[in-house]
C-alpha cells in the first residue's frame, strides 16, 4: 500500500512534472505542435498537483491505490518516451517528420489517459478534503454516473486478475494428519494445496468485490508470489485455488517437509556445518526479498520448506506485504 508519510508518491509527482517540463521545453520549436506541447504540460502540471494532495489523503482502500499507481507508472513510462524521441530528434534533425508523427500518436494516447486519471484524483481530492458529511453526499450525488463507470472499470480489472490467478479443477487428497493441506497433481507436477484463513465465494462476481479484506489479501499474495516466481530459493507457487469457499495457495510439492519435520527428525543433529550454511541462505533469501520490496511477516522453522538435499525455500507468503518507500523491515 502507498503510505501517506511515504514520499514515494509525492516523488513521482515531481518527477513526472519534471519530465512534462523537459517535453515542453525541448518540443517548443515544433512549427505545429506547440498548443499540443503546451497542453501537455499544463496536464502534467495539474496532474502533479493532484496527486502531490492525493498522496496526502489515506482512507481509500488498498485496491484503489494500487491499481492507480500502476497507472500513473504507465503514464510515466509514455512521458519517457515522448522525451527519448525529442533526444532523438535533437540527435538527428533528419528524422524530424517522423519523429511529430510518433509524438503526436503518443500525446494523443496520453491525453484520454490524463484527462481520465486527472478527473478521478480532483474527485477524490475534493471528497476527502470536504467539511462535512453533506458536502461529501452532495459531491456523491452529483458525480454519480462518474463514479460508477469508475467502479466498472476497476472491477472488470480485477474479474480478469482474478480469472488468471485461480487454478481450476484440482483434485484434492488428505494428508494424514494435516486437515489444512492436500495433495493434488497440476500440469503434470505433484503440488500442495494449503488452506489459508480468507474466504472468497465460488461465484467470481462475488468474489471480486474490490472493498473486500479477501480480494485485498489474495490480490496482494499473488502479487508478491508473482514477483518471485523465479527465484529458486522461494518455495513456488502456481497460484490459488478455491473450492466452496475456500482458498488454497498451490505450491511444489517438497516431500522433505517444513525445516521443522526435519529437526524433529534428527536429520540435522551433529551438523552444525550444514545448519550454519542453511542459515545462510535463508538469510540471503530474505535479504534479497527485502531488497524487492517486501515483507515477509512470519518467518518461522514451519515456513521454510526443505528440497531433498536439504536446501531451505522460503514459503507461506500469504500475509507478506509490498512495501513501496524507504523502510528497515
Amino acid at each position: 500500500m502507498i503510505m501517506a508519510e511515504s514520499l514515494g508518491i509525492v516523488s513521482f509527482a515531481l518527477q513526472l512534472m519534471d519530465i512534462a517540463t523537459k517535453v515542453y521545453v525541448m518540443s517548443s520549436n515544433l512549427r505545429n505542435n506547440s498548443k499540443r506541447c503546451e497542453s501537455l504540460g499544463e496536464n502534467c502540471r495539474l496532474l502533479s498537483e493532484a496527486l502531490s494532495k492525493y498522496s496526502q489523503k489515506r482512507t481509500l482502500n488498498d485496491c484503489q491505490m494500487d491499481e492507480e499507481y500502476k497507472t500513473f507508472q504507465k503514464l510515466k513510462d509514455v512521458l519517457r518516451r515522448c522525451l527519448r524521441y525529442v533526444i532523438r530528434t535533437s540527435a538527428n534533425k533528419f528524422s524530424y517528420n517522423l519523429w511529430e508523427i510518433l509524438f503526436i500518436q503518443e500525446y494523443e494516447k496520453l491525453e484520454d489517459e490524463l484527462a481520465k486519471y486527472l478527473s478521478y484524483f480532483q474527485l477524490s481530492v475534493q471528497i476527502h478534503t470536504a467539511n462535512a458529511s453533506d458536502d461529501v453526499k452532495q459531491i456523491t450525488l452529483e458525480n454519480n454516473s462518474y463514479i460508477k463507470d469508475v467502479r466498472r472499470i476497476m472491477d472488470d480489472k480485477l474479474i480478469q486478475d482474478f480469472t488468471k490467478i485461480f487454478i481450476k479443477d484440482l483434485k484434492l487428497k488428505p494428508i494424514e494428519n494435516e486437515p489444512s493441506k492436500f495433495r493434488s497433481d497440476y500440469k503434470g507436477q505433484p503440488v500442495i494445496a494449503s488452506e489459508v484463513s480468507y474466504q472468497i465465494s465460488d461465484n467470481i462476481d462475488a468474489a471480486a468485490d474490490p472493498g473486500s479484506d479477501s480480494s485485498h489479501s489474495i490480490r496482494r499474495s499473488v502479487a508478491i508470489l508473482q514477483k518471485l516466481a523465479n527465484l529458486g530459493s522461494v518455495h513456488g507457487s502456481y497460484g490459488l485455488y478455491r473450492q466452496n469457499g475456500r482458498v488454497y495457495v498451490v505450491t511444489e510439492d517438497l516431500p522433505c517437509g517444513s525445516l521443522t519435520e526435519v529437526l524433529k527428525k534428527g536429520k540435522l543433529r551433529e551438523k552444525m556445518k550444514q545448519k550454519i550454511e542453511i542459515a545462510r541462505e535463508i538469510a540471503y533469501t530474505l535479504a534479497y526479498i527485502h531488497a524487492s520490496g517486501i515483507i515477509h511477516k512470519s518467518i518461522c522453522c514451519d515456513n521454510i520448506y526443505m528440497t531433498k538435499d536439504l536446501r531451505p525455500k522460503v514459503s507461506n507468503f500469504v500475509y507478506g506485504r509490498e512495501v513501496r518507500y524507504a523502510s528497515t523491515f
